[in-house]
């Protein structure tokens, strides 16, 4: 289903071609007007990255995600949690999701973190182990450490480039 979307994408904004499946950059990718609006440097930068890709099988997972999971865009029912508001749904890393979902939604609690982690490998019939956990949650930490507070915050980028070049160059290994 994301596939046409992609490769539009792909065709206004040639440095997407470039773009593994599980980049970040396609978790911002219905944020056009963010995508739109970055120097040509800052896309190419951003499109580049790719070190804070996940290092876990599960994290790894091409799968359509959320890609806006926070309580506000969970309903609990009688039969669990309802997810409303797929606006910025899309197909990436598994981790994008679960790197927001856990920072969004455990209040900073390790034991929740681990909670939902443990739940979402068992749920998706990887092994749940503590090293299994640890190298999910990790990979989780990373990513959105990385790409929402870090240097590759869209936000800033769009805001300020000069500020986000020199984060982003910074970084590089």
């Amino acid at each position: 289903w994301f596939d046409g979307f992609r490769e539009r994408l792909r065709e206004r904004m040639p440095d997407l071609r470039r773009v593994p499946a599980g980049s970040h950059v396609w978790w911002w990718s219905s944020r056009e007007e963010l995508m739109d609006e970055l120097t040509e440097e800052c896309r190419r930068l951003w499109c580049d990255v790719d070190y804070f890709a996940p290092a876990s099988a599960p994290g790894k997972r091409i799968v359509t995600i959320h890609a806006d999971l926070h309580p506000e865009n969970m309903l609990e029912t009688d039969d669990g949690l309802l997810l409303i508001d797929f606006e910025y749904a899309c197909v990436t890393h598994a981790v994008h999701d679960l790197a927001f979902a856990i920072n969004m939604c455990c209040d900073e609690d390790p034991k929740r973190k681990w909670a939902l982690i443990e739940a979402y490998l068992k749920a998706s019939d990887y092994p749940a182990g503590e090293s299994e956990i640890e190298a999910l949650l990790f990979d989780c930490e990373v990513a959105f450490l990385g790409t929402h507070v870090g240097p590759l915050e869209l936000w800033i980028g769009h805001d300020s480039p000069e500020k986000w070049l020199g984060r982003g160059h910074a970084y590089k290994p």
